[in-house]
């Protein structure tokens, strides 16, 4: 990248230190200030100047050259020098050499904007990542040039200039392999790819084509090396090379199975088309994920047992899973002890019904027993019963081993009723307000469920009203006390409310074509309002609805303060306002009539967010074509 910018400023005007005037030598300044400075304050060419007149000559150039800092400084010696330092700012960011990015897309990879301060650094990382961003199209070998002349205003002009050279292309993929069979089917299915664009994406598509390829072939195993990429001169071609190991076939068949087809077994369960493993433990992987669907199905007495053969052939393996599957087990009843308050019934529908379908169908799936005992847990502390717990739990098989009785020891605990609610940090609400938004109050049973919805009514209430960076400091612990038998709590929030937030000003940034008005008129807040996250969302959804921006996001400036009155960044990143559609199509109109449509679209004319379209419409009857007889 050739970067050319004087980025310091620097004008010294040497004087004589007196205590009424001093001397200045403006011959010294650059002839662009001289000779604006002279016309303005005429008495330097007498070559004497007071201190009043040296502040209004600081301020004049201050102004005059848009510095960032201007200072009188005297030396130990009485001279004295005026010392002008000018960080640069960006007045225009242009593009040339685009094409397979718009500019909208190029310029959304630079971290800067017009009115930015200069920053080389940022200006060297922007351009890597637009570097990348062609790399990651294809175009390895695309080069980015910057050249930043100044304006009238000594502000910079940045000329970005991409040339994008040719796209890498695939020319040839190699795979090599011991099985020359297997070599010559692979690399001719690998060579569909010839001819795409090389990047990430399609290196990525090949890797998993040839996986697929190769489980379709039954070589669960085979470890795929690669690829090594080598590129001609000026990388616009490369070839692919990828090697093949462990390359046996394995033919899986299942012996003892009456449940579940083998098509079932090897495509549902074993989903062997798209197997992929880190390891050769092949055998092992496979009779697990058959012995888990198995019981989770209901077969919890399944025994499966693999055998590797030698298979038909050279590099041919055989697999045959022996599976006894047992009954399918089913619940004959729940068994409930321990200290509860209702029907036992009540307890074990609720488990059949929140837990999983085959339980509900009355099947013993051990982890989905666990679910029901969790959901029901749930169910009682949401009730009330805080403490509520399952002591135990154990099942036992009848004779015939196809059913069992599942036993529950289960405490319910104490109902905890609301004992106190108080809050602490709350300067705009008071707490006869708080708790209406709450929907709590002491004596009511203590449910968990209830209390989160609490937390969030609390909230929600908060930022509605303008305090949009309220916190309840103790949400995650000391929010509950209880007493010492659990049978009542006390509440207590304590609120962070933040200030109530209102619009001090509005800026925009990121539209160089979209005029201000457009955006301001879609933004359901104004000068003065005050701001809800509720108001942030829909100004977003309405600036996304119009369909002239990619992305929109909607902050304060000063957000994580205790300011009041903020300043209403919304930053917008503008999509290409043209649009081009066409279509073909056919009906049975008059037996058959060809239709087809071509359109253009402006969608934002001018940057005012209005559309002009033109469409163009034709159809053809087929069936009315004459044919000359002879």
């Amino acid at each position: 990248m050739m970067i050319f910018l004087k980025t310091f400023l620097m004008i010294s005007i040497l004087s004589s230190i007196a205590h009424a005037s001093w001397q200045v030598r403006y011959q010294d300044l650059p002839e662009n200030i001289r000779t604006p400075l002279l016309k303005q304050f005429p008495q330097l060419e007498k070559e004497r100047f007071n201190k009043i007149q040296m502040d209004e000559i600081i301020h004049w150039l201050h102004n005059q050259l848009q510095a960032d800092r201007v200072a009188f400084i005297e030396d130990n010696s009485g001279q004295a020098k005026l010392e002008i330092k000018k960080i640069p700012r960006i007045a225009q960011i242009n593009f040339s050499g685009l094409s397979a990015l718009s500019e909208t897309e190029a310029r959304s990879y630079i971290s800067l904007n017009r009115n930015d301060t200069y920053d080389e650094q940022l200006l060297l990382e922007s351009g890597e990542k637009l570097r990348q961003a062609y790399k990651v199209l294809g175009y390895l070998s695309a080069e980015i040039d910057v050249d930043m002349p100044t304006d009238e205003k000594g502000q910079l002009i940045l000329n970005i200039r991409v040339q994008e050279n040719k796209r890498t292309e695939i020319t040839e993929i190699n795979v090599d392999a011991t099985n020359s069979d297997l070599k010559n089917k692979i690399s001719k299915k690998a060579n569909t790819f010839k001819g795409k664009t090389f990047t990430d994406s399609t290196v990525n598509e090949i890797n998993q084509y040839l996986r697929e390829k190769l489980n379709e072939d039954e070589r669960y195993l085979t470890e795929v090396s690669g690829p090594e990429a080598r590129f001609n001169a000026d990388e616009t071609e490369v070839q692919l090379f990828y090697r093949l190991d462990k390359i046996d076939k394995f033919d899986i068949d299942f012996r003892g199975q009456n449940a579940f087809t083998k098509p079932t077994l090897i495509e549902d369960v074993l989903d062997l088309k798209n197997y992929t493993s880190s390891s050769s433990n092949l055998v092992p992987d496979l009779t697990q994920k058959l012995r888990n669907y198995y019981l989770k199905e209901g077969y919890a007495r399944v025994d499966i047992r693999a055998e590797e053969q030698e298979g038909f052939g050279v590099y041919n393996r055989r697999l045959i899973f022996m599976i006894d599957e047992g009954a399918h087990i089913k619940i004959d009843q729940f068994v409930f002890n321990g200290k509860f308050s209702q029907d036992p019934k009540v307890y074990s529908e609720f488990i059949r019904k929140n837990s999983s379908p085959n339980l509900k169908k009355g099947y013993f799936v051990k982890e989905d027993l666990e679910k029901g005992f969790t959901n029901l847990l749930t169910d009682l502390r949401n009730q009330g019963h805080l403490l509520a717990k399952i002591v135990s739990s154990r099942t036992q098989y009848n004779r015939a081993k196809d059913k069992v009785t599942v036993y529950v020891n289960l405490d319910e605990g104490p109902i905890t009723t609301v004992d106190t609610i108080e809050f602490t940090g709350n300067d705009a609400f008071p707490k006869e307000q708080l708790l209406k938004i709450l929907d709590l109050a002491p004596g009511q049973p203590l449910r968990l469920n209830k209390l989160e919805q609490a937390i969030q009514n609390l909230k929600s209430f908060y930022f509605e009203n303008g305090h949009i960076e309220m916190a309840l400091l103790n949400e995650k612990e000391n929010l509950v006390f209880y007493n010492v038998d659990n049978t009542r709590a006390q509440l207590k929030f304590q609120i962070f409310e933040g200030p109530r937030v209102e619009v001090l000003s509005i800026v925009i940034e990121g539209n160089y074509f979209t005029k201000d008005y457009v955006i301001l008129n879609e933004i359901d807040l104004t000068v003065g309002e005050v701001v809800t996250p509720s108001k942030i969302e829909e100004s977003i959804a309405r600036l996304q609805r119009v369909g002239h921006f990619s992305s929109v996001e909607i902050k304060t400036l000063e957000e994580k303060t205790n300011v009041a009155q903020r300043t209403l960044i919304v930053r917008v990143t503008e999509r290409e306002p043209g649009v081009f559609t066409m279509g073909l199509g056919a009906t049975n109109e008059r037996s058959l009539t060809l239709r087809g449509y071509t359109g253009v679209g402006y969608r934002n004319l001018f940057g005012t967010g209005r559309g002009l379209s033109l469409r163009l419409e034709g159809n053809y009857n087929v069936a009315d074509i004459k044919y000359l007889k002879i």
